[in-house]
């Protein structure tokens, strides 16, 4: 299919924002498209299948809001020759199954089309060099699944756009944990409003990175860098 699954989520989201959806996921199986977020407010929870494991069984999940996940794998569609397992998604230079010990590529992003063109794209380049494209890239993420079953991903920058308008720490931490349950290392946030919840954040996300704009040291804790807001 290369990229029409991903165009056609794309068109569906677009009709959809057109109709007046503002929270809603379209699956079109390997392509999640969110629009929004959850009408509670939260980020959407989204499955990441277990390459070769029953339908529904997932290795890792990513919470997003507004954002699409599209995931390339050998495990959908293939079959075994002996010990050799034959699959659709093909080494260009030999014409036969791509053999780099990858399983399964996520990529996230913002349309589903990047998605699609950029899974297919990583998993063909293998680990490493897939890896140096996506971080070639801007507001584009991956997940990479091992032959190992190992998990690989690529921290990601943010800021906390909306954190300037919550009402009160419990919402602020929660944004916080929704952020960082999402993959996010480096959280920047400005110190001057919830001081005591960026301390409590601090200490329970230790290999979180906060960038606290205007804020003030933490008591001797060392993942945090106070930063000029300019």
């Amino acid at each position: 299919g290369g990229i029409a699954k991903g165009y056609m989520a794309d068109q569906l989201k677009e009709y959809l924002l057109g109709e007046g959806v503002t929270s809603a996921i379209i699956n079109l199986g390997g392509n999640v498209l969110t629009i929004g977020e959850k009408p509670d407010g939260t980020s959407f929870n989204i499955g990441i299948q277990k390459p070769f494991d029953k339908q529904n069984a997932t290795i890792t999940s990513v919470q997003v809001k507004d954002s699409s996940v599209v995931t390339s794998g050998s495990y959908e569609r293939y079959f075994k020759l002996g010990d050799t397992i034959y699959h659709h998604i093909l080494n260009t230079e030999t014409g036969y199954p791509c053999d780099n010990g990858l399983l399964s590529v996520t990529i996230l992003s913002k349309e589903s089309i990047d998605g699609d063109a950029l899974s297919t794209a990583c998993f063909t380049l293998g680990l490493e060099e897939g890896q140096k494209l996506i971080e070639s890239l801007e507001d584009i993420d991956a997940i990479f699944v091992t032959d190992d079953y190992e998990i690989i991903d690529n921290p990601r920058e943010c800021y906390i756009d909306g954190c300037w308008n919550k009402e009160n720490e419990e919402d602020y931490l929660t944004e916080i944990q929704n952020l960082y349950d999402a993959g996010y290392k480096f959280i920047i946030t400005p110190g001057f409003k919830f001081e005591t919840a960026i301390y409590n954040a601090q200490e329970k996300y230790t290999d979180a990175k906060f960038i606290i704009l205007d804020g003030s040291p933490n008591d001797g804790k060392d993942n945090y860098v106070v930063a000029n807001n300019t």
